[in-house]
C-alpha cells in the first residue's frame, strides 16, 4: 500500500501544464500545418469559405483564397501554448489586416482537428506519465 501511495504522491508532484506545453510546443510545426492546409482550401477554422478574389489576373483563378502571396503570413503563424490548450497567432505585419478582412478564425484549426490534436497529446501526456514511474 505505501508503494502505491507512493507512486499516487509522484503523479501528483507532476507539472502537467509544464509536460502539455512542451508536447505542444514540440508539436506546433504539425498544429500550424493544419492551419495552413485549411488556408490551402480557403477555409477558415469553422470551415467557412474565405470567399473569392476580385480579378482572375491576380492568381489565376477566382477560388480558392488561400491567404499565400509572398509567404510572410503564412511563415509566420505559430501557436502559443497556455495552460490547458493553445491559440493560433502570426507575427506577420498584415496579420491585423487579414483577421480583419477574413475574419480572426482564419487562425485556428477546425474541431476535427482540435480532436486529432487532443489525441496525440493525451498520448504525449500518458507516455510521460508512464515514464515518470
Amino acid at each position: 500500500m505505501t508503494a502505491a501511495l507512493a507512486q499516487l504522491d509522484q503523479l501528483a508532484s507532476i507539472p502537467l501544464e509544464r509536460v502539455l506545453d512542451s508536447t505542444i510546443e514540440r508539436n506546433e510545426t504539425v498544429i500550424t500545418d493544419l492551419n495552413r492546409d485549411q488556408l490551402d482550401k480557403g477555409l477558415d477554422s469553422n470551415g467557412k469559405s474565405l470567399g473569392q478574389y476580385s480579378s482572375v489576373k491576380y492568381k489565376g483563378r477566382l477560388r480558392p483564397v488561400d491567404l499565400l502571396d509572398t509567404g510572410a503570413f503564412r511563415g509566420s503563424i505559430y501557436t502559443d501554448p497556455f495552460g490547458s490548450g493553445f491559440s493560433i497567432s502570426a507575427t506577420d505585419e498584415k496579420t491585423e489586416k487579414l483577421t480583419n478582412r477574413y475574419g480572426p478564425d482564419i487562425l485556428g484549426i477546425s474541431e476535427a482537428d482540435q480532436q486529432r490534436v487532443a489525441g496525440f497529446l493525451a498520448d504525449a501526456l500518458i507516455n510521460h506519465l508512464r515514464q515518470s514511474l
